[in-house]
């Protein structure tokens, strides 16, 4: 199979340019030129989920940028069809704008009045904050809300940004000068990371970075996160979380999951997409299409960044529990002591390079690849290398892992039940 993961990664015809700019940012350029569109990318090393930006309010003062009493700034938008998204995440605040290369200059105008704008729409401030209050209110009632929170508990203490979100939300800021303070902050925190692909050359790079970016001020307080060790696994025990008004039972098997860095990361690939990584992967034909106990199951968190929670997850009628958590034990036991197939990892192995091959059609993936792997500190090739593994990995090796990893021991249950 290696040959199929090779012709993939032979037919990218992006190559990726990286340099250093002169205010210590750095830049990623992926030129495509067969077609006149430019979308580029910045990432800033100020999330929502550090301790200043919880305090700060992060999530708020990022997002709260487009919002100007009169919508001028998004009629703009409209009006160039230009997508312009300000997303701030648990680690990044991040600028993605996808544009014609004819509008650029009056694109780059409308982004630059964005970032200064400080005419916030107090009725949007409003709206949020009561939406906010729904939400938290609402979450107490949410099976799964409540779940993942409980499996969250189960894995990191409570310090750990990894669960904190899930608990509970940092106050809402609504004073404008402040959250303009936050923005601008923001916008001048060191590390910065500027991507453009499409109908693009260095120059260009170069001059959106200078455009949009202010000189390099370091944030004064602790931007990123403070991960905590996992709580022991003597410490975690199969819970259940009741809830009122529930007509379904929800599973999560859970247990600390891997990194992009650990060797074992193409194994757990694999074995991911053979047990729950599709419709007819073995817990879903079992369930689903065998028994007719759920409508899928699915796996999430065996491959990271930071260690995250391997989660298996379903859910059936309340009749159905019993039988169900029965099946899923039967499974994961054979799974633990059988291991796959050499069909299973042939089916796979094709599988992956497939979708390799979709992956590579546009000059953003290996843009947004590479710009992943310098925000989380990843050798170069970091992606690339594990697919490759993957393709070279034996059955043996396979269920090695499999072994090693998916010991029913090694997981606790979590289930959400009527009260």
């Amino acid at each position: 199979m290696v040959w199929l993961l090779s012709l993939a990664l032979a037919a990218s015809p992006f190559p990726v340019h990286q340099e250093t700019l002169p205010s210590g940012d750095t830049l990623v350029v992926v030129e495509d030129h067969r077609a006149p569109i430019v979308f580029f990318r910045i990432d800033i090393p100020v999330g929502r989920h550090g301790p200043w930006g919880w305090a700060h309010d992060v999530g708020t003062a990022w997002d709260i940028q487009l919002y100007d009493p009169e919508r001028t700034l998004r009629t703009r938008a409209d009006e160039l069809a230009v997508q312009l998204n300000l997303t701030p995440s648990a680690t990044v605040a991040q600028i993605s704008v996808s544009c014609l290369t004819e509008d650029l200059d009056e694109v780059l105008d409308l982004v630059d009045d964005v970032l200064h704008n400080t005419s916030f729409e107090k009725k949007e401030l409003k709206r949020w904050k009561k939406g906010r209050k729904l939400d938290t209110q609402s979450e107490k009632d949410d099976a799964r809300h409540q779940g993942t929170l409980a499996v969250k508990q189960q894995l990191f203490t409570k310090a750990d940004p990894r669960r904190r979100p899930w608990e509970t939300e940092p106050p809402m800021i609504r004073d404008r000068e402040a959250l303009a303070a936050t923005r601008d902050a923001i916008l001048a925190q060191p590390g910065r990371l500027v991507g453009v692909s499409g109908d693009v050359d260095p120059a260009l790079g170069r001059r959106i970075a200078e455009r949009l970016l202010p000189p390099p001020t370091p944030i004064d307080g602790e931007v990123e996160l403070q991960y905590r060790d996992l709580r022991p696994a003597d410490q975690r025990e199969d819970t259940e979380v009741r809830l009122k008004r529930l007509t379904q039972v929800y599973f999560r098997w859970t247990r600390p999951g891997l990194t992009w860095k650990d060797p074992d990361a193409a194994a757990a690939m694999v074995a991911g997409h053979v047990l729950a990584g599709h419709a007819h992967a073995r817990l879903g034909q079992r369930l689903r299409y065998d028994e007719g106990a759920t409508y899928g199951v699915n796996q999430f968190g065996a491959v990271e960044s930071e260690v995250q929670a391997l989660t298996i997850y379903t859910f059936t009628r309340t009749e159905n529990a019993e039988k169900a958590e029965g099946m899923l034990a039967e499974e994961l036991s054979r799974f633990h002591t059988d291991g796959i197939t050499a069909d299973e990892l042939a089916d796979t192995l094709t599988n992956l390079a497939g979708a390799e091959a979709f992956r590579l059609q546009g000059p953003w993936t290996p843009m947004g690849t590479r710009m992943w792997e310098l925000r989380h500190g990843l050798p170069e090739g970091t992606y690339e290398r594990v697919m490759e593994e993957a393709q070279e990995l034996t059955l043996e090796q396979v269920n090695d892992f499999i072994g090693r990893f998916y010991d029913p021991e090694a997981f606790t249950m979590v289930k959400v039940v009527p009260k």
